[in-house]
């Protein structure tokens, strides 16, 4: 493999040296299966509900969705290591040096989203659990507590999500086998189900959407790796800690569904009411999953604003992030059910074209990277091809009733994300070929 110190740039403040590394990708499973047993995946459950598609195509759609977004994040992850940097920082060489930093501001953005949902969620857990009238309560509580993991490091995250990974897990078996008691192994439904090619694809829509968001992550944590570790080893341990996790928590959620039909403003009521005199249970499984899931969002987030070339020190970075999502959840919580569907879909439609272009450039470039570090300011291809998967798109997009485009108006469903990821890829592969043939082959003068 290819020593980190060629890559070493003293603009860049995240590189990892070698021989400050780790040689366990183990610890990349334990690290994604803790993120993921979270309540955002198990609310993708309980909206799958919503859509009566039945037990079999429900759980056929949650899988594939898993499985092709848990592929993006792995294959991302792969780059950790070679490069020593954090994801957003390793764009920078796919980008160019200054179009890399309009991806770092879009992911500082997505990050944000996140941590902010999640601390509604676990938020609105520990209001139920502890039975509190001040929602501003849990949601200083809960941004609190995520803020002094970060302040603690990457090693005690690591740990923390090691711990968590254990708790959690056990906690979701204990739910689902007293679903399984109270409505059956299928459910209790005695209505036939019909299968809907909408429904099903709005279902494999939300729980791609959802994996798929830790793409731009994804290296944030496997940077920590030493370069000869292998790469196989590394995405299998990804794809394996967070498509396990994801699936599981959105199944746990769907037998949730499948027995409340709570209108609660409150994203933990449902739990509550399904769980009866074991609430408590669940509510602390939801408050310690937002924890584990915003361990990662904010400790990313500090990283990609620093991409986009903010110098700050990543503490008083992670203080005022924490500041401003403590602010944002206190006043999403009555409207989250709209705002939830609707933001899994437009934050994350900048994702899929940036992996799709960011993966092509790395099979196709990552040697060239290795020997010379950043050799653009501006890659307009990749800019280029970047844009066109998103505005090819376009026409596919269903993000909610304000705007629906033509074609997903004819379908019923969004694929938008499926059509840019491969529009962005294959004009980047032509684009980058016929500069590379270019510069082999110079005109005569």
């Amino acid at each position: 493999m290819f020593a980190t110190s060629k890559i070493h740039h003293t603009e860049d403040l995240e590189v990892i040296p070698a021989d400050s590394r780790g040689h366990r990708p183990s610890a990349l499973f334990w690290l994604w299966f803790a993120s993921n047993l979270t309540i955002g995946d198990f609310l993708i459950g309980l909206l799958a509900q919503d859509y009566d598609l039945g037990y079999s195509s429900t759980v056929i759609a949650l899988a594939i969705g898993t499985v092709l977004g848990g592929v993006l994040v792995a294959l991302m992850s792969i780059m950790g290591p070679i490069f020593g940097m954090s994801q957003m920082r390793i764009g920078r060489y796919t980008f160019g040096r200054k179009g890399g930093i309009v991806m770092s501001l879009l992911q500082w953005g997505n990050t944000l989203g996140w941590f902010t949902f999640n601390s509604i969620i676990a938020a609105s857990a520990l209001t139920l659990a502890i039975g509190t009238k001040f929602y501003a309560i849990p949601i200083i509580i809960t941004i609190l507590l995520v803020l002094g993991l970060i302040l603690l490091g990457h090693r005690t995250i690591l740990r923390f999500e090691r711990g968590m990974s254990l708790v959690l897990g056990v906690l979701f078996i204990i739910i689902l086998a007293y679903s399984i008691e109270k409505i059956g192994v299928f459910g209790s439904s005695t209505v036939p189900a019909v299968f809907s090619a909408v429904s099903f694809g709005w279902i494999v829509a939300f729980s791609f959407s959802y994996i798929m968001s830790w793409g731009p992550y994804a290296s944030d944590y496997s940077k920590h790796l030493e370069p000869s570790v292998s790469r196989k080893k590394i995405a299998l341990y990804v794809l394996l800690g967070a498509g396990l996790a994801s699936f599981f928590s959105e199944f746990v959620g769907f037998y949730v569904g499948m027995a409340t039909n709570s209108t609660s403003p409150n994203p933990a009521q449902p739990l509550a009411q399904f769980l009866g005199k074991y609430a408590l249970v669940g509510l602390y499984f939801l408050f310690l999953g937002g924890l584990s899931a915003n361990a990662i969002n904010l400790y990313s987030n500090t990283m990609s604003i620093r991409a986009a070339g903010i110098r700050m020190d990543r503490k008083y970075i992670a203080v005022i992030v924490s500041a401003i999502a403590g602010v944002l959840a206190y006043l999403g919580y009555n409207s989250f059910y709209i705002s939830y569907e609707n933001f899994l879909f437009i934050l994350d439609y900048w994702i899929t074209p940036w992996i799709a272009v960011m993966l092509v450039d790395f099979f196709m470039r990552y040697r060239q990277y290795l020997k010379g570090g950043y050799r653009e300011v501006v890659n307009y291809r990749a800019i280029f091809s970047y844009l066109l998967g998103i505005i090819v798109s376009v026409p596919f997009m269903y993000p909610s009733e304000y705007f629906i485009g033509p074609i997903a108006r004819i379908l019923g469903f969004d694929i938008s994300y499926f059509v840019s990821f491969i529009v962005a890829g294959l004009t980047y592969y032509i684009l980058q070929r016929r500069h590379e043939n270019k510069s082999l082959n110079p005109l005569p003068s």
